[in-house]
């Protein structure tokens, strides 16, 4: 468990109220959420035709001209900056023969809105759904709310801020010399 300092913390909380205000803004049924992710998935076709879900696309068809998408593409892109959460996978059949198995994640622009969901969830005791119906929704004021932000654990977010800040101030001082 996250053991930080009181002032880290409650930059973290006030980085999470400073984010969540500006997109603070309501669906067409006049309710609001925050922190919304996006419901994204890979697939894998039969015989090893193609696995578009590992970090570098592999399978036989690759050779052939077999691609992933864009959407693809770009799921491990995020991926690979962790800013996803495994949903669940489901099977897409043909002729009772399975042709196609898609992995489904939810995935977040930024590592502050994945933290606060999956801390956030654990809390309320809610799920991302399953593979064949992801739930990749934001939270409502009323779940914000019931939120203990004492028992948030923000270090993955404190990890991938100074991972983002040294590279930064790292690049800064090789421009400057």
């Amino acid at each position: 468990f996250f053991q930080a300092e009181d002032g880290i913390r409650d930059h973290c909380v006030t980085g999470v109220q400073t984010c969540a205000l500006p997109i603070l803004k309501p669906d067409k049924d006049g309710n609001f959420s925050l922190f919304q992710g996006s419901g994204q998935h890979c697939s894998k076709k039969a015989t090893s035709y193609t696995n578009c879900c590992s970090q570098n696309p592999k399978g036989w068809g690759k050779e052939i001209g077999a691609k992933c998408s864009k959407d693809e593409n770009l799921l491990a892109e995020r991926r690979a900056r962790n800013l996803c959460v495994y949903v669940g996978k489901e099977k897409v059949k043909s002729l009772g023969v399975t042709t196609v198995v898609k992995h489904h994640f939810c995935c977040w622009g930024n590592m502050l809105d994945k933290v606060v969901q999956v801390q956030g969830r654990k809390q309320l005791g809610t799920n991302f759904g399953s593979g064949g119906s992801p739930n990749c929704l934001g939270l409502t004021l009323e779940e914000i709310q019931r939120i203990d932000w004492e028992q948030v654990d923000f270090t993955e977010f404190i990890e991938d801020f100074k991972l983002k800040f040294f590279r930064s101030e790292e690049h800064t001082s090789e421009l400057q010399s």
